[in-house]
C-alpha cells in the first residue's frame, strides 16, 4: 500500500473518528472498559463479503449494502464489531495515485471498472467484555492479528488516535469488481506491413469497453504480395484508351482487393501505338509499389493481291499503312516447301519482292509496324497467301 495514500486516508478517518468519538461521549453509547477485568486479546479477525456482480450493473449503493452486511467470522458482538465502513476509489492499484473518498452512505453512482476500490472497515473491540488489541507501551501492536477478507489477506493498519479512545482498528480491504465484458472492441497492435518480398504481421486484440481488460489476442501473418500482373500486355489499336485490369495475389494465392490493398495509376493517353506505364501502389496491410507496362500495336494487316512477275512478286496490301495506325509494312515470304522466312520493309501499300526463283511458288504474309522513339511496334501478321509460279 502506498504510504502517502494510506496517510491521506487515515487522516480523513481520524477526523471522522473524532466526530464519532464526541458523539459517543455525549450519548454514552461507547463500550465502557472494565478496569478490573482481565484483558482478552483478539488474535484473529476475518471479514467476509461478496462482490460478484458484473461492473456494468453494480452501483456504489449496492456495494455499500454488501459491505455493511459483512460479518466478523471470528468472534461476535461480544468480541468486536464493524463500527463503520468508508469506500475509496483509487486511480492505481495498491492504494497508489489519486483517490476519492466516496463516503460511508449508499450512493447511486455507477462503479467505474477502470478504477480500484478499497473498503476501510473500522473494527472496534468490545472493551466492556475485556477484549482489546494487543499493545506495548503507547503503541498498539497488531502483528499477531490475522486480517482476511473474502478468503484473502487484507491490510490491517492501526490508527493510534482510534485505539487510544475507541479501541478501533482500520482495515483496508481491496474489492474485486467483476465484469460481464458484454461490449468489446477489437483493434490492431504491433503491425508490420507485408511487401512484395516479405510477409507482414499484426496482433488482433479484443478488449472490454467497460474495464479495458484484454480478452483475446491473436497473432496474424500477412502473406507477401507475391504476384502483380496485368490482364494483358499487348493491345491492338482501336483509337480508344486502354486500361488493362490489375490482379494482385499473395503467396497463398488469395486475390487482394483493389482500393483496400492497392491502388492503380495509368499513364496518360494510351490510345496511340506505343508503350504505357502502369503503377501499382500497395496500401493497408501492404507497402511498396511495382511498375508494369503494356503496348498498343498497329491493326492486323492483310495481303490483297499477289502478282507473279519475272523472278519477282508484286505484293499489294489491303490498305495504306496509316489505316492500320502504322507507318509501314513488313512483308515476309518463303519458298513453298522451305521453312525459313525472309522479310522486306516498305512504307507503301504495294511493294516488289525480287531475286526469286523461276518456276517456284511463294508464301507471303505482311504486318504493319510503327517506330516510336527507339522501339518498333508490330501488329499481327496477316494470313499467309500462296503465289502462282514465278516467271
Amino acid at each position: 500500500m502506498g504510504t502517502r495514500a494510506r496517510e491521506r486516508g487515515l487522516s480523513i478517518l481520524a477526523c471522522l473518528a473524532l466526530a464519532f468519538a464526541l458523539a459517543l461521549a455525549l450519548t454514552g453509547t461507547a463500550y465502557a472498559a472494565d478496569e478490573n477485568a482481565e484483558t482478552k486479546y483478539i488474535d484473529k479477525i476475518s471479514l467476509s463479503f461478496t462482490t460478484d456482480k458484473a461492473c456494468a450493473g453494480l452501483k456504489e449503493g449496492d456495494l455499500f449494502r454488501e459491505l455493511r452486511n459483512a460479518s466478523l467470522a471470528d468472534g461476535t458482538e461480544e468480541t468486536a464489531r464493524i463500527k463503520d465502513v468508508v469506500l475509496y476509489a483509487y486511480t492505481e492499484p495498491n492504494l497508489g495515485g489519486t483517490y476519492d473518498q466516496i463516503g460511508s452512505s449508499a450512493v447511486t453512482t455507477a462503479i467505474d471498472p477502470k478504477r480500484h476500490y478499497y473498503a476501510l472497515f473500522q473494527v472496534e473491540a468490545n472493551r466492556s467484555a475485556g477484549y482489546d488489541f494487543k499493545h506495548e507501551g503507547n503503541d498498539f501492536d497488531t502483528s499477531s492479528v490475522t486480517w482476511t477478507a473474502n478468503g484473502k489477506p487484507a491490510d490491517g493498519t492501526v490508527n493510534q488516535y482510534y485505539n487510544e479512545y475507541l479501541g478501533a482498528v482500520s482495515i483496508y480491504v481491496p474489492i474485486e469488481i467483476t465484469c460481464d465484458h458484454k461490449s468489446t472492441t477489437t483493434h490492431i497492435e504491433n503491425q508490420t506491413q507485408a511487401t512484395t518480398t516479405k510477409d507482414g504481421a499484426y496482433d488482433k486484440v479484443t478488449c472490454c469497453d467497460a474495464c479495458d481488460k484484454e480478452l483475446a489476442r491473436t497473432h496474424v501473418t500477412i502473406p507477401r504480395a507475391s504476384t502483380i500482373s496485368l490482364a494483358g500486355t499487348s493491345f491492338t489499336y482501336t483509337g480508344k484508351a486502354f486500361a488493362p485490369a490489375v490482379t494482385v495475389k499473395d503467396s497463398k494465392s488469395k486475390t487482394l482487393t483493389k482500393g483496400t490493398d492497392y491502388t492503380v495509376s495509368y499513364a496518360s493517353g494510351r490510345t496511340a501505338v506505343g508503350s504505357y506505364a502502369v503503377k501499382v501502389s500497395l496500401k493497408g496491410n501492404y507497402s511498396g509499389e511495382k511498375q508494369l507496362s503494356f503496348n498498343v500495336v498497329p491493326k492486323k494487316a492483310s495481303v490483297k493481291k499477289l502478282s507473279a512477275k519475272k523472278k519477282s512478286l508484286t505484293v499489294t496490301m489491303g490498305a495504306k499503312p496509316t489505316a492500320t495506325a502504322g507507318t509501314g509494312y513488313q512483308v515476309a515470304y518463303k519458298q513453298k516447301g522451305t521453312s525459313k522466312w525472309k522479310t522486306v520493309n516498305t512504307s507503301k501499300q504495294t511493294t516488289k519482292i525480287k531475286k526469286l526463283k523461276k518456276g517456284k511458288k511463294y508464301y507471303v504474309k505482311a504486318r504493319a509496324y510503327k517506330k516510336v522513339g527507339n522501339a518498333t511496334y508490330y501488329g499481327a501478321y496477316s494470313k499467309a497467301k500462296l503465289s502462282k509460279k514465278v516467271k
